[in-house]
């Protein structure tokens, strides 16, 4: 039985996106398999490597794909800017090495393409309007596709990246959201320092007011929609609802600096598609963060993956 009305509590309501992974993988399968077959290969410079990723295709958009897929499936993040010219032979790079890579392997190809600096507003960076008072912290690309401007970030699309806490590659796999992103849910964690990159209406106000999110809170299924904007500050109850095809069970909510977990206190079966749970946040003190994580299995390790959101009780 789910508990009574009168235990308020707040829904968030996942549902399956259409820029779904397994529909994109299908479309670009051919032009990720070139990627892919020259992954392991050393480019002494950018216009070799270019050549050999392009010479077998016709269209831009399959260019502009073959080049984030070799780049999210060949390098891994470093927090060290690296020139392009150079981080071939690594095959490493930050955001800002990783867009200008980008960009150059475009302008090779006369595809349009910019360099976008900006602001992430990630869990980590809850600072409301002072994340806007420091240096741009992140990078990304616009690019002309079906005479449209798109969004990637092959940065946050790396299938492999530093961990969180700590300095071990974690295998993320395959990111397609960050290749022609959907501007309303990019802009959950992106705000261009120019407003002309903008492609929503977002303003600064709803940017910063908006609750944390994790940077891979994409890899579910690309589809969260929307978040209640703050807790309700007279109950203990939380609830969230999910897709059918994630596993109920990996859910959790960490608190005090990940020392301590709560699981839920009900699964309920909402429809045959989706599921809800109910957490007790009781435990956790007034001012504390805390955070609803998935966890999944990856290479028999098991990974926490800072998927969802992150709040402050109040």
């Amino acid at each position: 039985m789910m508990m009574k009305v009168s235990k308020v509590v707040f829904l968030i309501s996942i549902v399956t996106s259409f820029f779904s992974t397994f529909s994109l993988s299908q479309t670009y399968a051919k032009v990720d398999s070139i990627a892919l077959s020259v992954k392991n290969k050393r480019y002494k410079t950018i216009e070799n490597l270019v050549s050999d990723l392009t010479q077998n295709l016709e269209t831009d958009e399959e260019k502009y794909r073959v080049f984030y897929t070799y780049i999210t499936e060949t390098f891994s993040y470093t927090y060290s800017y690296i020139n392009p010219k150079k981080c071939l032979s690594s095959k490493k790079g930050n955001c800002e090495t990783i867009a200008n890579l980008y960009k150059e392997m475009c302008q090779i190809s006369n595809l349009k393409c910019e360099k976008v600096d900006g602001y992430i507003r990630d869990a980590n960076r809850l600072k409301g309007f002072f994340v806007f008072l420091r240096k741009p912290t992140h990078a990304w690309n616009i690019i002309e596709l079906n005479n449209k401007k798109a969004i990637v970030d092959a940065a946050w699309g790396l299938s492999k990246t530093v961990g969180v806490h700590s300095s071990k590659i974690v295998e993320r796999g395959n990111l397609d959201f960050f290749f022609n992103a959907p501007p309303k849910l990019f802009s959950l964690t992106h705000y261009p320092k120019n407003k002309k990159w903008l492609l929503t209406k977002t303003s600064k106000l709803e940017f910063v007011k908006q609750v944390g999110v994790y940077s891979d809170f994409h890899k579910i299924h690309e589809s969260i929609l929307a978040f209640p904007s703050k807790l309700n500050q007279k109950k203990e109850l939380i609830s969230f609802t999910f897709s059918q095809d994630l596993i109920a069970d990996n859910f959790k909510i960490m608190y005090d600096d990940d020392k301590k977990s709560i699981s839920p206190t009900e699964i309920s079966r909402k429809d045959t598609t989706n599921f809800t749970l109910i957490f007790d946040i009781s435990k956790i003190k007034r001012n504390e963060y805390f955070e609803v994580v998935y966890h999944f299995s990856n290479n028999d390790d098991t990974v926490s993956l800072r998927a969802l959101l992150k709040y402050r009780k109040k």
